[in-house]
């Protein structure tokens, strides 16, 4: 149950509730690994999105961040949902890079 573990900060609707569903309102924490960024990672009620400490959901740059995406990396979507979007379904970069290396370094000529 979401925020179980911390009962003042659990939403009335959840309390004492077993079929709640685990993976809305999470927090995120600084030393455990991030869960899958979603198109809709800016949005705590779609996920473990919520900022480790502010009372907030992650914003754009902090979602690419856990992607993997340059600081300096702009996306020229437009709109939030559009980037979102972007960033939630990508394969993350430093990933990618790592993949082709290993193929690279792996090609028999």
């Amino acid at each position: 149950m979401a925020f179980a573990h911390i009962p003042e900060l659990q939403l009335e609707c959840f309390i004492g509730k077993d079929n709640s569903f685990k993976d809305t309102f999470g927090r995120l924490w600084w030393d455990k690994p991030a869960p899958t960024i979603t198109t809709k990672f800016f949005s705590i009620s779609n996920g473990r999105f919520a900022h480790p400490e502010e009372d907030r959901a992650l914003s754009l740059r902090e979602g690419a961040t856990l992607q993997s995406f340059p600081r300096n990396y702009v996306f020229k979507a437009g709109s939030r949902d559009k980037i979102a979007r972007l960033i939630g379904n990508a394969v993350p970069p430093m990933y990618t890079e790592k993949i082709g290396r290993a193929i690279v370094d792996n090609i028999e000529c």
